[in-house]
């Protein structure tokens, strides 16, 4: 009897061994992609807006912001393909240095291998649906609003000499030089409304942005008021002070209650089935890599790791081929995104018939 205890506890050791060693190592791998691509995807976008910065189309101040606004976004996009990566990777070194015919030798499938991931699998899927409905979307939209609206500060700071500024349902501004964001010298400022317009011109003028009118302040010059008939008036001044609607945006501002709280405004369907699909992506990718990562020692843990890039490629390629079908074809809008799930499901339903060996069942 003791000897069955013996035997019985080693067996749950090196259960518990394998367990650990395989689920770090897929762990350890996942990670690893996911920091690479994590930094070019980052890289990428860094560069694309500070060339945007430097044609003075967004402000460099919120890039930052931008791209920490987006992470979330970018890392939920890229933990499927780490997964999937990192499973590939993770089994092929096992069939590569031999080490997983001593696991098979003992009895086990491949089904034992998933068994090992299930906990993994879920808590990244739970992680990756999170993401997908309470943050991603929401700071999406927020680093949109920040690249879309420019402040009145931001435009001011973007000025440069001798070029007009447009001024929304407003005017135009144009100066000669700066002296910081809001005080500038030989300016010419054209005010529009409904019964009057005005043109003033000054040494130095100077604003104060307010949430809805803009102060501005005038020293040493001359304005010429444009009556709707047509007549003008010529007056001259040593100080002016006025004020213009502030037609400017402010953008909003982050809060965990407007994370809870968003809402899509586009299509909610195919909202809801773009954003479900990445999570499930992941439990299927994951569930074929652990199938389709059988190497012989000779080809090496390398060389999967096209096929899977492919198989990857091709099953993202066809959710983004779903989702415009669904704003174009009823029938593809009733059927969402999910039989394209339903095909590699299939694929690895297949995968699983033949390593359970239930194809005996037949004979």
């Amino acid at each position: 009897m003791n000897i069955v205890m013996h035997h019985t506890c080693l067996s749950m050791y090196k259960k518990n061994i394998l367990y650990s060693y395989f689920n770090f190592d897929v762990l350890k791998n996942t990670l690893s992609i996911l920091g690479i691509f994590l930094v070019l995807v980052v890289g990428s976008r860094l560069i694309g807006y500070f060339e945007e910065a430097s044609m003075g189309n967004i402000d460099p101040n919120i890039i930052i912001k931008v791209l920490v606004l987006r992470l979330p976004d970018f890392i939920n996009l890229l933990i499927p393909l780490s997964l999937f990566l990192g499973v590939i990777l993770s089994v092929s070194r096992l069939y590569a240095d031999k080490e997983i015919f001593g696991f098979l030798a003992s009895g086990h499938s491949s089904i034992k291998l998933i068994k090992f991931l299930i906990p993994q699998l879920f808590i990244l899927f739970f992680l990756t649906a999170c993401i997908s409905f309470f943050i991603a979307p929401y700071s999406k939209e927020l680093s949109e609003s920040y690249l879309s609206k420019n402040t009145f500060e931001d435009e001011l700071k973007n000025i440069k000499p001798n070029e007009l500024m447009i001024i929304p349902q407003n005017g135009f501004l144009k100066i000669k030089d700066k002296s910081n964001n809001f005080s500038f010298q030989d300016a010419i400022l054209f005010i529009e409304n409904n019964k009057q317009s005005q043109l003033i011109q000054g040494d130095a003028i100077n604003f104060e942005e307010g949430n809805e009118r803009i102060q501005i302040q005038v020293t040493d010059g001359v304005v010429f008021s444009i009556a709707e008939d047509g007549g003008v008036i010529t007056s001259k001044f040593k100080s002016l002070n006025t004020n213009i609607k502030n037609s400017y945006e402010k953008p909003a501002v982050l809060t965990l209650q407007k994370i809870y709280d968003f809402e899509n405004n586009k299509d909610k369907n195919i909202s809801f089935n773009w954003n479900i699909s990445i999570p499930i992506s992941l439990l299927i990718l994951s569930l074929l890599g652990v199938f389709i990562s059988k190497v012989s020692p000779r080809k090496g843990r390398f060389s999967v790791i096209l096929p899977g890039i492919l198989v990857y490629i091709l099953y993202l390629s066809l959710l983004i081929f779903a989702r415009e079908l669904m704003l174009t074809n009823e029938v593809f809008y009733m059927l969402g995104l999910w039989w394209v799930h339903g095909i590699f499901l299939f694929i690895l339903l297949i995968y699983s018939w033949n390593d359970l060996g239930l194809k005996s069942l037949k004979r």
